[in-house]
């Protein structure tokens, strides 16, 4: 599957979200990138990140390859119960 490309119609022109970014956003994603591993269970991590890296987390796409799904929980029975339930 082709990997979505995401940004901004300006006119004729489709700006990546990284063309829109202050240098400020710019450096927060960068140190979430760093921060963040999304093959491993998001919950705890989340829970170490401020509100404005949250936001910022939440309104980048980010993606795993090769995986139909990412892992929320430490925990697999936590896991297994908000998944299928």
């Amino acid at each position: 599957m082709e990997k979505l490309r995401v940004g901004y119609i300006q006119g004729h022109k489709l700006l990546e979200l990284d063309d829109t970014m202050t240098k400020e956003e710019r450096q927060l994603h960068e140190k979430l990138d760093r921060m963040v591993d999304i093959t491993k269970p998001l919950v705890p991590q989340v829970r170490a990140m401020t509100n404005k890296e949250f936001m910022a987390f939440v309104s980048k796409p980010r993606h795993v390859d090769d995986t139909d799904c990412i892992t929320f929980y430490e925990d697999e029975k936590m896991e297994y119960y908000y998944r299928w339930r």
